[in-house]
């Protein structure tokens, strides 16, 4: 009884301390696309602070991750995944109903288009770009040009790979798997180095 307990309590601390690198990346992300759009767009900010649909897909997008990288990395025991799934879910999307909800619908959208990479990337994107600057509807279409919008969502799109890889490195970082650690960075310089070009 009290092995199982421990174990549980392992796990679920574990998720949480992934669960808040989970959370910085989120809030790294937000802000490195509200400064991409300022600096090459002219665009009104409305959200300049990570929250609603932006942090929902976020999260929805770094459970897909999670659960895709235990596929390639494993790094939980098999006899714990469904558990430590779970429990990482949880520290991830919280415990309001509504908000694990729409984390899930988000988690769904991003595994249904994953053989689509710039399909994927654009739907985790679209939110994220829509709650900064707002929507195509939330503008009126005779005081702005609509490419400026278009454009935020394909510059927010262009961080997701970083931010795909980043999030990986947290997992390989807490689970002490240090040749995904060393393959994730080579994939971070290429992921630079191709946004530098762009």
């Amino acid at each position: 009884m009290a092995m199982g307990f421990l174990k549980r309590f392992s796990l679920r601390v574990r998720a949480e301390k992934i669960a808040n690198g989970f959370l910085t990346l989120r809030r790294q992300q937000f802000d490195g696309a509200v400064q991409l759009i300022e600096k090459r767009l002219s665009l009104p900010i409305i959200h300049r602070t990570l929250g609603g649909d932006a942090d929902l897909a976020l999260k929805g997008y770094q459970v897909w991750i999670s659960t895709v990288f235990q596929i390639e990395h494993p790094y939980v025991l098999d006899s714990e995944v469904r558990e430590f799934g779970g429990l990482l879910s949880t520290a991830v999307a919280g415990t309001d109903k509504d908000s694990v909800d729409r984390v899930l619908c988000y988690f769904q959208e991003f595994q249904e288009c994953h053989k689509e990479i710039e399909t994927q990337m654009c739907r985790v994107a679209e939110p994220v770009s829509d709650y900064i600057v707002g929507s195509l509807s939330d503008h009126d279409k005779e005081d702005i040009s609509l490419f400026p919008i278009v454009a935020a969502g394909a510059m927010v799109a262009m961080l997701m790979p970083m931010f795909e890889i980043n999030t990986k490195m947290v997992l390989a970082d807490y689970s002490g798997n240090q040749a995904a650690l060393r393959e994730l960075q080579e994939e971070m310089n290429m992921a630079r180095e191709a946004l530098t070009r762009c």
